[in-house]
């Protein structure tokens, strides 16, 4: 009876080793594939490999595309195939602010690029609150938008932008 039981618990646990190594193999095998994946979205991005019309679309990047993340390529490879069913005005914002990225020094580039990961870093009600006050700005008048911007330079401060919608005066 004893022998009879140790022998049931033996074959259990080599049917739970089994299974087990057949989970890892399973998950390394995912893992590989992933990276794999990973790899060959990034190889699959080159400039060279966009269409002739991707790359009339995405012009202003070009020189910046192999420092891109590749995140951001696939971002920009899924709009520039989507973009005939942009709107127009979309379309015309898309591609000056593509234009201004482009105009950029490397400097101001790594600036807000720094900015970008700072603020994403932020816990999400901080990231929420910035939000709202800089769509509280967007909504003002340029030439209040022009008064802000100055208190905001001759504060020698660097906030996200410039006032909170309370302290308007």
């Amino acid at each position: 009876m004893v022998i009879s039981t140790g022998i049931k618990y033996l074959k259990l646990g080599t049917r739970y080793l089994n299974s087990v190594s057949r989970w890892l193999k399973l998950a390394g095998i995912s893992l590989l594939l992933l990276s794999l994946g990973e790899v060959y979205a990034e190889q699959s991005l080159q400039w060279h490999d966009l269409s002739s019309k991707q790359q009339q679309i995405l012009a202003p990047m070009q020189s910046d595309w192999n420092q891109l993340s590749v995140q951001r390529r696939q971002r920009l490879y899924r709009l520039s195939d989507n973009w005939d069913s942009l709107p127009a005005a979309k379309r015309q914002k898309i591609q000056g602010r593509l234009q201004k990225w482009s105009r950029m020094t490397p400097a101001e580039k790594k600036h807000i690029q720094e900015r970008r990961k700072k603020f994403q870093s932020l816990p999400p009600e901080q990231r929420e609150k910035i939000k709202k006050r800089y769509r509280w700005y967007k909504q003002q008048p340029p030439e209040k938008q022009a008064e802000l911007r100055e208190r905001w330079k001759k504060s020698g401060k660097t906030p996200s932008f410039p006032l909170e919608p309370h302290e308007e005066r």
